[in-house]
């Protein structure tokens, strides 16, 4: 058995559907973004984040992928598997 991850098969983690995940955060007035969660290049899953502007999305983003990423490290992954791309995944 490899110790090593496989690449091709996305990881086991359970992810929110929708950014930011926290229950005191008030959402209703802010508007929606579609992103895409991508593992190794291919797409992982559609996201909603709420967030004031595009402006905000990419840093709520980029630090999401960055939590995601230490887990996969975490899980002996190369070092940068998550990234994101705007719009829902295809």
């Amino acid at each position: 058995m490899s110790t090593e991850p496989d690449l091709e098969t996305l990881p086991d983690l359970e992810l929110p559907e929708q950014l930011p995940d926290d229950a005191e955060v008030d959402l209703t007035e802010l508007p929606v973004f579609d992103v895409c969660l991508r593992f190794n290049g291919r797409p992982w899953q559609s996201l909603k984040v709420s967030a004031p502007s595009p402006e905000d999305v990419a840093v709520i983003m980029d630090n999401f992928a960055a939590r995601i990423n230490a887990i996969l490290v975490q899980r002996r992954y190369p070092p940068g598997m998550c990234t994101w791309t705007h719009n829902a995944c295809f």
